[in-house]
């Protein structure tokens, strides 16, 4: 493989910047390409593509002559339409899919994939992490970075001045491979792993039954084993015979990993697995699961439970899933990556439990990062921004109702315009049809604009105590979004204590 010539179109994805690290580790020659990129939207991401060796060029079908590609790779998202796309036609050159090349590289060696509806890149990247701190040293291609700096100089980690953090990759000298794979656009059957993981299943991209079928497909074809949400037990058919092991994980009283004596205490959780200790730095029952999920598939490789609680107990968290910005005058700023209805009702029921805890309860677990510090009285301020038109159409039901059985009295819902990628799309639901049908339920929903003074907007709407939530997928400007109301609050705190009033 080494020597090859790729263009990648579209690199500004997390899929797909990923995948250009890992094919530049690999000793390929890569170059990329991104509309967002061209709008001067790149920042760090960018650099540490760069660093890692990619070729950054502009999406104008100049690469053919600037890199002389042997093969060019898109994802999904990206239109026929594209000026790359054309030149690549033109050129004659073969157009393949993110999740082809993907599969090439991760099943050259041992394969353990992780797919699911919700928490599969907090999995994949507690996953390779485990298998790190245990001694096997993996390749880990995953769908979100860590949320802080790896030891040993490897990619991944929160930027210094705000923005994405570089590519979820590190390059291992083992024969394993960590990955995440996608059912959004179906390639998740390109996989032949073999060790598959399913963290559970609903209705996101594509319709429920057609998920089901996929995930289905996908475990169906595990070579080694198989690691299972206990409540897909039957619709994956995981009963025997099986020509390879399934285990089920969960809180059910017939998941083979299961977590037992749950506390959620701080931001952060600690529980048992049989009769060992367990502890996370990340808030949640579902983090706990996700956990179990990550602890099933290493158990197949030979890790101790021991040796995985005591990795988990130190892992950071992935960037943008339940990531702690920081605490400015007794606000707490979240940035989180939930976009679906069970996403955005397990974030805000996980935010509302954290930050109700008492201060002792906080302290009680040594190891876990506490949480917004005094006690609050239940305010949230979320920022929530549609990631694109098709989604706002198809979980329009379920988001209203998500947030208005998970909002409170008190607490109010920032809602941005929809975010638009580009493309043809049919905008027949905007974030004004939310607002009207959140205030008619009550939520304290109001519109605004994405710009400088949003920041500043929220930071004046907060007090002591309030918790600030920026939550959504795809636009690469919500993590600097959520750095700059902190940056706010420090600033609007500065200037209280001149005189002015008080948060």
């Amino acid at each position: 493989m080494s020597g090859k010539r790729v263009h990648l179109i579209g690199i500004a994805g997390s899929g797909m910047s990923a995948l250009a690290a890992a094919l530049a580790g690999s000793g390929w020659s890569v170059s990329g390409s991104d509309r967002e990129w061209d709008r001067g939207e790149g920042g760090d991401l960018a650099a540490a593509l760069a660093a890692a060796g990619v070729v950054l060029l502009p999406q104008d079908g100049s690469f053919v002559q600037l890199h002389s590609p042997e093969s060019v790779v898109v994802s999904g998202a990206v239109e026929p339409s594209v000026a790359d796309v054309l030149a690549a036609e033109k050129a004659g050159l073969p157009i393949r899919h993110r999740a082809e090349v993907l599969a090439e590289l991760v099943q050259a060696g041992t394969s353990l994939l992780v797919a699911g509806t919700s928490g599969k890149s907090t999995v994949t990247a507690m996953c390779a992490w485990i298998l790190r701190e245990a001694g096997l040293d993996p390749t880990f291609i995953g769908g979100a970075p860590l949320a802080a700096p790896v030891e040993g100089g490897r990619p991944g980690g929160s930027p210094a001045h705000g923005g994405a953090p570089g590519p979820a990759v590190w390059i291992g000298r083992g024969a394993l491979t960590v990955a995440e794979v996608d059912e959004s656009d179906g390639s998740i059957g390109r996989f032949s792993p073999d060790i598959a993981v399913v963290t559970n299943l609903s209705e996101d991209h594509r319709p429920l039954a057609e998920v089901r079928a996929m995930f289905a497909g996908f475990t169906g074809r595990a070579r080694r084993a198989i690691a299972a949400q206990a409540r897909l037990a039957v619709e994956l058919d995981l009963g025997a015979p099986r020509t390879v092991p399934a285990t089920t994980f969960g809180f059910e009283p017939e998941a083979r990993v299961r977590a037992e004596s749950v506390e959620e205490v701080g931001w952060g959780s600690r529980f048992r697995v049989g009769d060992v200790p367990f502890s996370l730095q990340l808030p949640g029952r579902f983090n706990v699961e996700n956990a179990l999920a990550a602890l099933a598939a290493v158990r197949v490789l030979g890790v101790a439970d021991e040796t995985a609680a005591t990795a988990l107990a130190g892992f950071p968290g992935v960037h943008r899933r339940m990531e702690w910005i920081g605490e400015e005058h007794g606000v707490a700023v979240i940035d989180d990556f939930a976009h679906n209805p069970d996403k955005v009702g397990a974030a805000l029921q996980s935010l509302r439990a954290a930050g109700e805890r008492s201060p002792r309860a906080r302290a009680e677990l040594g190891a876990v990062r506490s949480g917004p510090s005094g006690g609050r009285d239940g305010r949230l301020r979320v920022l929530f921004q549609l990631h694109g038109y098709g989604p706002a159409r198809m979980h329009r039901e379920g988001l209203v109702t998500a947030f208005a059985t998970g909002l409170a009295a008190g607490d109010r819902l920032y809602l941005p315009p929809v975010y638009y990628a580009g493309g043809s799309v049919t905008r027949a639901v905007e974030a004004s049809d939310y607002a009207a049908d959140l205030v008619r339920l009550g939520v304290d929903a109001v519109l605004v604009e994405r710009g400088p003074d949003l920041a500043g907007r929220i930071a004046a709407d907060c007090r002591s105590g309030d918790l600030v939530v920026v939550m959504g997928a795809r636009d690469p400007s919500l993590p600097a979004l959520a750095r700059a109301v902190r940056v706010a609050l420090r600033a609007r705190g500065a200037r209280n204590v001149s005189g002015a009033t008080s948060i």
